[in-house]
């Protein structure tokens, strides 16, 4: 039998977000957070890559 693949949370809310509708504002404020959060995972992966890079 196959693994069922799990979902991130982040997936998880997007489905809902896109299956249900929501209040506009609880919508903005979803996009408005998960930007920021990707925002902060790109920066961060960029710093980290950049140290590594430094400490050859």
């Amino acid at each position: 039998m196959a693994e069922k693949k799990t979902k991130t949370p982040r997936e998880v809310l997007r489905t809902y977000f896109d299956e249900h509708e929501v209040e506009p504002e609880v919508l903005r404020a979803w996009q408005e957070l998960d930007t920021t959060v990707e925002g902060v995972a790109l920066r961060l992966a960029a710093d980290l890559a950049q140290l590594k890079g430094g400490a050859k």
